[in-house]
């Protein structure tokens, strides 16, 4: 997409996508309204590709995902109801055929369809800092002991990452007390994911340069603390 939405996401307002009003739901009314966990899966549809899919792969590279897939499962359908509904602040959200239509109260309806679709996705999930999933799929062709070295490996992987996962409940505690200024976690509900997400990344920064700083100032190697290490560049808005 062109345009990076930034001022609306640090801004907060709503983000004009094609003609259709993106508002930036804040975490506490996402936990108050549907509830975290329901809310991650009902993302789902925003964040699948074709590698999440099980399959030949020359049948799925000739799916469309939106119209093959995802209107066609009534779950997944469903789900894409449920966030266009929240974020689009909709009267009612309609599928009618391979579109999905969000209607308002005091406008004409806005049509989703394959077209478009991609767009709508990447707004939702930057609003929610959320990035498509990433599937790693086995090596062709492998012999039956490189596939058991392979599937050992994933599980160590995954095994580890899950023990070092940061969870939404750590990234508000460290939001709140590992500034320098206490931040009321009254005040940080307010703020969408997106902001909640740059606000951690920023303490965590600086956090990282502040420590860095202290050792360049007995090792006198500036290498940790300058260029893209500086805190100005650890501060910059970026992907």
């Amino acid at each position: 997409m062109a345009h990076n939405y930034y001022l609306e996401l640090i801004r907060m307002k709503p983000i004009n996508c094609d003609g259709l009003l993106i508002y930036p739901i804040s975490f506490g009314e996402i936990c108050d309204t549907i509830g975290l966990d329901n809310f991650e899966k009902c993302l789902m549809p925003f964040l699948m590709t074709k590698e999440c899919l099980e399959g030949d792969a020359e049948k799925l590279n000739s799916l469309n995902l939106f119209e093959d897939v995802i209107l066609k499962d009534k779950t997944l359908s469903q789900y894409v109801g449920v966030i266009l509904g929240l974020f689009c602040k909709a009267k009612d959200v309609v599928k009618i055929v391979s579109e999905i239509h969000i209607r308002f109260e005091d406008k004409e309806p806005f049509v989703i369809d394959k077209n478009n679709f991609d767009d709508v996705c990447e707004v939702i999930m930057k609003i929610n800092a959320k990035s498509k999933i990433e599937i790693e799929k086995p090596p062709k062709n492998m012999s039956a002991r490189q596939r058991d070295i392979w599937e050992k490996l994933q599980k160590g992987r995954a095994k580890s990452k899950s023990e070092n996962e940061i969870h939404i409940y750590d990234i508000l505690n460290i939001i709140e007390y590992g500034g320098k200024y206490h931040l009321p976690i009254e005040e940080i509900e307010k703020w969408t994911l997106w902001k909640i997400m740059n606000c951690y990344k920023a303490i965590v920064n600086v956090k990282t340069y502040d420590d860095s700083l202290k050792i360049c100032l007995v090792s006198g190697d500036g290498k940790s603390i300058s260029d893209k290490n500086h805190w100005h560049s650890k501060l910059m808005v970026r992907e």
